[in-house]
This record gives structure tokens, C-alpha cells and sequence, in this order.
């Protein structure tokens, strides 16, 4: 980048001691991967509303805004913060609200126009999406190279949005629910869709039935809200205990609703690649995290045999 003096970690970290008031950062990708420049920034006198700017000082490129917007009643996002992991960028932040029966959707955008547009970015997960509830710690991920193949040079700036998702009342009672309305060998079917492996106690819930990256993957199993959540991405293990040849269409219980023969785990393989099953021959294979061409998706969960 032209006109830039280059900043060293020591200065990096002085720089941010001497600062009053740390808000932003400078997020910019090129070839090389990420280039972080901290500045100091004050906020702007009166700022409406909730969401919040901040300008750089007049030696720096426009830094990187950080907001946050209130809307429809939702919780509030408080200490917004980014940063770099790997070639990743990290979102951390606070969802701040009185009622623990409401669950907020949670929406990022970015704009690289300096505000004039905004956008949803692709490859984002963690905290994000529907139905998240309140609490602190919340985290959101965002595979850049996902959205940017070639890199990007430019300033980035986030907004996050919520949204209220007030939790409709079930359309059945706990036992309608619970009922097995159809079995298969050791396989459960209950009333809310959910797939009970009675040898195992894992419960089994199919996701959206098409191809998605890894990261879209684990950001849709994390958005899941049914009956008391703790749902997460299956391991390596869990899988090929549910490959079954021979069975449904697709080697597994035919009671799981899913036309790819890939599903993705948990399980990572280094910093790009992540480990799915090939229900075709139940065997182990390793793909892009960023690939969408081979990766159903299916939700696990632990809760005995109860």
C-alpha cells in the first residue's frame, strides 16, 4: 500500500498503549495474506443512535468502522471487537438482553465503500445467523478468501444487525414430540424431525439438503434451536457408526433425509482442510473448508438414552 510507513509489532503494541481510546483497526488482504495497521480514533460528538463510527486521524487510511445497530427491540451488541486469525477475521462481541426467552438473529455486513453500500459476506460462522441467544463471549468468523479469491486491498468495515426472534410456541406437546412415529432397525424417527440411534443414544437431525461449504455447515448447525439445543458437527467416529451399507439410499438409516454421499465432520485436517465421510464406501476423505461442490451436512447431539 502507497503512502504507508510501515509498523512494526513493538510499534504496533506502543501505539496502542499511548491510545485513550483503542476502537478500530485497518483490516487489508493482499497476496502475502493480511496486513493489520492500529490507529488511535475518537468517536464522533453525538452520534444517534446506537451504532457507532469512528474516523482515523489524518495520518492514517480510513480505519476499519466497528458497529453496532439496535433493531425491532433486540439485544444489544456491545464490545465489538476484530481481529486475525490466520487468514480469517474474528468478530467478538457481547449480546446484552433482559429476556433469556428471546433469541436474536444476527446479521454482519461489510462494506468496502467507506459505508456508501453494505453486503452480507459469504464463508461466515460461529455466533451468526438465527437464533442465538444472549450472553457474552460470542464469536463470528469470516473466511476473507472465500469472498475474495484474489485478495483484497481495501478498507473493510462491519455492521453487525439484530434482529428479536421471539421462540414460537411448539406445535406439539413433549410427548407427541418424543413419540417414535416411524422406525428403522434401531432407528427412531420423533414427531420434530429428529432421528434417535437407540444403541447410541446420539440423536440425529438432517440439515438442508444440498452441498455447503464447511464453514456454512457449522454456521447452520449452531443456528439449530430444537428441543434445548447442544447441537454440534459430528466426528470422524459418529459417521462411520451411522454408515450402514446397504441401507437407505444413501447407507445410512433411509429415516435421515440427505442426497449427498459427502458429509462433513467436526474434525479439522490442518488450517485449510477439514475430514467428511464418503457414504458411498464409508470412507474417510479431506476437503477445502471453502469447497461446497462435496459436503452434505447432518447435526449431532449426546443426550443418553433418555
Amino acid at each position: 500500500m502507497k503512502g504507508h510507513k510501515s509498523h512494526s509489532f513493538k510499534d504496533s503494541i506502543l501505539n496502542f498503549l499511548n491510545c485513550q481510546n483503542f476502537h478500530s483497526i485497518l483490516l487489508t488482504v493482499g497476496v502475502a495474506g493480511f496486513l493489520w495497521i492500529w490507529g488511535c480514533a475518537s468517536p464522533p460528538q453525538n452520534a444517534p443512535g446506537s451504532e457507532t463510527s469512528y474516523s482515523s486521524p489524518q495520518n492514517l487510511q480510513p480505519v476499519q468502522e466497528v458497529s453496532s445497530t439496535r433493531k425491532d427491540g433486540g439485544a444489544r451488541v456491545e464490545n465489538l471487537s476484530v481481529r486475525q486469525d490466520g487468514l480469517d477475521a474474528v468478530l467478538n462481541y457481547d449480546l446484552i438482553g433482559e429476556d433469556s426467552d428471546v433469541r436474536d438473529e444476527v446479521i454482519v455486513d461489510i462494506s468496502l465503500d467507506d459505508g456508501k453500500t453494505w453486503k452480507t459476506p459469504k464463508g461466515l460462522w460461529g455466533d451468526v445467523g438465527k437464533g442465538i441467544g444472549t450472553g457474552r463471549g460470542k464469536r463470528i468468523q469470516w473466511a476473507v478468501l472465500e469472498e475474495f479469491n484474489g485478495g483484497l486491498d481495501a478498507v473493510v468495515r462491519f455492521r453487525v444487525v439484530t434482529l428479536t426472534e421471539r421462540d414460537s410456541p411448539p406445535s406439539a406437546g413433549p410427548d407427541e414430540v418424543r413419540a417414535c412415529v416411524a422406525r428403522d432397525g434401531r432407528f427412531c424417527l420423533h414427531g420434530n424431525g429428529i432421528v434417535k440411534d437407540t444403541s447410541t443414544g446420539l440423536e440425529w437431525f438432517s440439515g438442508p439438503d444440498k452441498n455447503l461449504n464447511w464453514h456454512n455447515a457449522r454456521s447452520w448447525i449452531q443456528s439449530i434451536n430444537l428441543e434445548g439445543g447442544g447441537w454440534r458437527m459430528p466426528t470422524l467416529s459418529e459417521l462411520e457408526g451411522l454408515y450402514t451399507q446397504g441401507a437407505g439410499t444413501r447407507n445410512m438409516t433411509s429415516l435421515l433425509k440427505t442426497s449427498s454421499w459427502h458429509v462433513w465432520s467436526g474434525e479439522i485436517k490442518d488450517s485449510s482442510f477439514a475430514w467428511g465421510l464418503y457414504f458411498r464406501y464409508g470412507e474417510r476423505y479431506s476437503s477445502r473448508r471453502t469447497d461446497s461442490s462435496k459436503g452434505g451436512v447432518l447435526a449431532v447431539r449426546s443426550r443418553g438414552n433418555r
